[in-house]
């Protein structure tokens, strides 16, 4: 089919194999939530490097709208003016029957700091320390989005 989309770009089957071609290629898309955009500008240059789409939301609410779009992973900050990344998990874990990327929360605070709500610890992929190098978190995003390994 893709042999015909290069041989006859213009004809009905070309334009369908053309299509399907683009499907196959779709970037992953990840969604950062933080309420400080200047933390996340290292992380949306790195996706964009390795050929991930970002989506950029400063709260809760906002993340929430995106997730009628189609997302492959959640990186989150911890802490916000007006509530703490467990507010986020309990609403997200709140939703039901929604298929929920998975997570992984990123701040300065350690890891025995977080309260994470027991009926969402499956959501959460990781947890990152800022700050991470980036060759660090590049691995991990490659292994998490391209070759959907979990917790390894």
């Amino acid at each position: 089919m893709v042999v015909s989309a290069l041989k006859h770009p213009n004809s009905k089957e070309g334009l369908l194999a053309a299509s399907n071609w683009e499907t196959l290629t779709v970037s992953p898309r990840v969604l950062l939530i933080d309420d400080e955009p200047a933390a996340v500008l290292p992380l949306i240059a790195l996706l964009r490097h390795l050929d991930v789409q970002s989506i950029y939301t400063p709260d809760m609410e906002a993340a929430l709208d995106q997730l009628e779009n189609q997302i492959d992973l959640i990186i989150m900050d911890w802490i916000y003016p007006e509530y703490e990344g467990n507010l986020i998990l309990e609403t997200l874990g709140n939703l039901g029957d929604a298929e929920l990327p998975p997570i992984i929360i990123y701040s300065g605070l350690e890891s025995h700091h977080f309260e994470i709500p027991h009926h969402t610890t499956h959501m959460i992929e990781g947890i990152w320390k800022k700050p991470m190098r980036l060759n660090e978190m590049a691995k991990e995003l490659n292994r998490k989005l391209y070759f959907g390994s979990k917790n390894e």
